[in-house]
């Protein structure tokens, strides 16, 4: 939530979707240009592997023993989120379906000039608190993921 919330305040009003699933959403109800949607979810694409080499710089240490990659199993919660075990693939699309509808519907509701908007500098903390929530929710089927695009690549 932090790192949501602090990305959101940095930013402001600049139109990053910072998700694949925000920006498709936006097209399909004509508020975001058909033309924008590939460079964006490059964009957002080339981010996410930006972030894991981030990731993989911090955990140096730990991936890499006598130099030499270690087991795997060892680390592999590191890079990403693994769906449950005794999860059906049925049930993990429908977890992955609901939690970014949700958030979605928050953060449209959220922007959207006709409803009543929260004073300023509150919305970023009401989406870091909507993906806290949607998180603790429906985090224990898939992991947290709440993004179809990205949890989808990872099959």
């Amino acid at each position: 939530m932090c790192g949501s919330v602090r990305s959101l305040y940095r930013i402001g009003v600049s139109g990053a979707h910072m998700n694949p699933a925000v920006s498709i959403a936006l097209a399909v109800v004509k508020k975001f240009e058909w033309r924008k949607v590939p460079k964006y979810i490059t964009a957002q694409m080339l981010g996410g592997f930006f972030g894991a080499l981030l990731v993989f710089i911090v955990y140096v240490d730990r991936l890499l023993k006598s130099g030499e990659l270690v087991d795997g199993e060892s680390y592999r919660g590191i890079f990403a989120t693994y769906p449950h075990p005794d999860t059906s693939t049925g049930g993990q699309l429908l977890d992955q379906v609901v939690g970014t509808f949700l958030l979605l519907l928050i953060v449209s509701s959220l922007i959207d000039n006709n409803n009543c908007a929260p004073p300023q500098g509150v919305t970023p903390l009401l989406v870091g608190g909507a993906v806290l929530s949607i998180g603790l929710s429906f985090g224990t089927n898939c992991g947290y993921a709440i993004n179809l695009p990205e949890t989808s690549l990872l099959d």
